[in-house]
């Protein structure tokens, strides 16, 4: 019994440090609440990503390997439109001129690659566009992180040379 749970371990551990993309996940705690989002992380290795390894007017997952999924507990508004408490799937698409979010009800492992279908598309909750800024300095490894301003939250991607900025109201 010991002999099977230790392999299981080495297993899982090697697993994980194997992987190109791990799971990430970047939290706030509001009192009495809580935003999780929850996605794969892959690595820029040289190559070019935006219009490159990820095509400009593709739906992009935000992440890699499973959905990027974000979760909360009270309701948020992005934009003025107000969504109900839930987890949802993050989504984009961009070009050169912009980019916009999409959340989906629909919890799908999306990506580039994989036609956005219309009963997908069906279970939009909304888009939304978003600030893009240039980085000085380019991140290798997608990342997601929360900025807490008072009323408002600032959930903040970089990767590469770009940061965009998606911003919730509680």
């Amino acid at each position: 019994m010991s002999k099977s749970i230790l392999l299981i371990f080495l297993f899982v551990v090697h697993g994980q440090q194997g992987n190109p993309s791990p799971r990430q996940s970047a939290s706030l705690s509001i009192p009495g609440h809580t935003i999780t989002l929850d996605y794969g992380a892959p690595s820029v290795r040289g190559r070019k990503i935006w219009g490159g390894l990820l095509p400009f007017g593709k739906v992009w997952g935000m992440g890699a390997n499973e959905s990027t999924k974000l979760t909360f507990d009270l309701p948020i508004k992005i934009r003025g439109k107000t969504i109900a408490p839930g987890t949802y799937s993050l989504l984009s698409v961009f070009d050169e001129k912009g980019w916009w979010l999409i959340i989906n009800k629909k919890i799908t492992d999306l990506y580039c690659f994989t036609p956005y279908t219309e009963d997908i598309q069906a279970e939009e909750v909304g888009r939304f566009p978003v600030k893009r800024t240039q980085l000085i300095s380019p991140v290798e490894q997608l990342n997601f992180s929360f900025v807490r301003q008072q009323r408002k939250i600032l959930l903040l991607l970089k990767w590469e040379y770009q940061q965009i900025e998606i911003p919730f109201a509680f």
